[in-house]
């Protein structure tokens, strides 16, 4: 397939099985896609029924249809691509070479694997410090993270993403200097498939937001508490100011001592 529009395309592919029944990629399944010059497999989730194929993609789509059986595949009657697009939207896209996969095919435990993606969709920008969220992917059945199972992930981010990071575990850190705006995030199963997730980051309505005297709700930059800091500093740092302390130390001290010896004074005459 190769896709030479510049806007993403939306397809699906239906078999017709018998006279009643269609077979067809349901929201929960996966579709495979495989670019041109790259060795990962890139796994997609069908959204309302169609999977979205970005502009400019060239390569192989793969379509696991694990429900048909041999027996099954003898009785299509007829298959068919569904593409959609919006109103008045040309697509330019270009189909050919369809095939079935061999069922002994390396590429099969891909396809039957089972797991999804848990974590937030939304994270905080922190106005101070760091915003955290996990993420892991869980086998369906047994609702167990995979690498405890043995399944190698790796977790990555576009290198040119500021504010943002994801360590090995699946912990993503945000901090406040990321945009808001949605960030894609990667994770490589064994070194073969390639999974792709998003997550809009969003800031606090309290930046914007003030008390009745017109003060921020919001919590200060550390940028803003340490230039308030720089400014005392300069202020009691100053050789004026350290004198004038000095002397109004030594004149209270002087005072006590004074008022001390005239008491004393006074209580011997009496």
């Amino acid at each position: 397939m190769k896709n030479e529009g510049s806007t993403q395309a939306n397809i699906n592919i239906n078999a017709k099985v018998g006279s009643n029944k269609v077979l067809t990629v349901k929201d929960e399944d996966s579709i495979f896609i495989k670019e041109e010059g790259s060795s990962y497999l890139k796994r997609l989730h069908p959204q309302y029924g169609t999977v979205q194929i970005e502009a400019g993609f060239e390569g192989i789509v793969y379509i696991p249809f694990n429900s048909l059986s041999n027996k099954s595949i003898s009785n299509i009657e007829s298959w068919g691509l569904i593409v959609t697009s919006k109103e008045n939207d040309k697509k330019k896209i270009i189909f050919g070479d369809f095939n079935f996969i061999d069922s002994n095919s390396s590429l099969k435990k891909n396809f039957n694997s089972r797991y999804s993606l848990k974590g937030d969709a939304e994270v905080q920008i922190p106005t101070a410090g760091q915003s955290i969220s996990d993420y892991e992917f869980v086998d369906n059945k047994t609702k167990s993270n995979i690498s405890d199972t043995g399944t190698k992930v790796e977790y990555f981010v576009d290198e040119d993403e500021k504010g943002i990071s994801i360590d090995q575990n699946g912990r993503l850190t945000v901090t406040s200097d990321a945009e808001e705006k949605t960030v894609k995030l990667y994770a490589s199963i064994n070194d073969e498939v390639i999974e792709e997730f998003r997550v809009r980051l969003f800031k606090s309505w309290t930046l914007s937001a003030s008390e009745v005297d017109g003060t921020l709700k919001s919590i200060p930059q550390e940028s803003e508490i340490n230039n308030l800091s720089a400014v005392r500093a300069k202020f009691f740092g100053k050789e004026s100011v350290v004198i004038a302390f000095r002397v109004l130390c030594i004149l209270i001290l002087t005072g006590i001592v004074g008022f001390y010896c005239m008491w004393n004074k006074q209580e011997r005459e009496k």
